[in-house]
């Protein structure tokens, strides 16, 4: 297995992302392989909620039907597996604070699968809180990208919030985000093929601000 992880020295992140783990019965050979015994990815399938005690609880949608999912560390270990339960949302537990990954899957109606990346810090254990305290950018994943990717943010006070992808000449490619937010966790899709009718490869800049709060990242397109 290979998982590549984004590490946050505090709080709590929700990403979904697109990964090649496969350890429940659900994946069949491996996420996105070729074959009428895999799945295919379906994004937003997955919601997750941080819970008490390093505790996930996981939602599935998309299906009515029995659903899978497990947990894994930053060393592509599963510490946490459930498989074909009709109980959903189920709930995960990690053995630790610290960075892991959720895939999730389902057979009926037809075969597919999501991914989220989760955070849990030390304030998971008895701290029902769950506020981010800081302004963050989170760099998007996957990066390099084709065509599309996630960008994650956290905002510690509600306002108006726009989210921005430039050039590297500095024109405006797409607008992702314009519109008032309240304090939390927020991610959305960035897809290339359809922004300013579909971009190149190349460098581009995404800038995230909410009142005085300003942040801008890199991210690299590479088909």
């Amino acid at each position: 297995m290979k998982a590549n992880f984004i590490l946050f020295t505090i709080g709590i992140c929700i990403i979904t992302v697109s990964l090649l783990l496969s350890e429940p019965a659900f994946n069949g050979s491996s996420p996105g392989c070729g074959g009428g015994g895999c799945h295919s990815f379906q994004d937003g399938a997955v919601s997750v909620t941080i819970l008490d005690n390093l505790q996930v609880e996981v939602t599935v949608s998309g299906t009515g039907s029995k659903v899978g999912g497990e947990l894994v560390d930053e060393n592509g270990t599963v510490v946490d597996v459930i498989e074909n339960t009709s109980t959903n949302p189920f709930i995960l537990s990690a053995p630790f604070e610290g960075t892991y990954l959720i895939n999730v899957g389902y057979k009926n109606p037809s075969k597919r699968w999501d991914s989220s990346l989760v955070v849990f810090s030390v304030s998971d254990v008895n701290d029902g809180d769950n506020s981010p305290v800081e302004f963050i950018l989170k760099q998007n994943y996957p990066n390099p990208f084709n065509p599309s990717t996630r960008i994650s943010y956290s905002i510690p006070e509600a306002g108006l919030v726009t989210l921005r992808v430039y050039d590297v000449l500095g024109n405006e490619v797409d607008q992702l985000v314009y519109e008032n937010k309240e304090v939390g966790e927020y991610s959305v899709s960035f897809d290339a093929s359809s922004a300013s009718g579909g971009l190149s490869n190349g460098i581009y800049f995404y800038r995230l601000k909410v009142n005085n709060h300003v942040s801008i990242k890199k991210m690299v397109l590479l088909k």
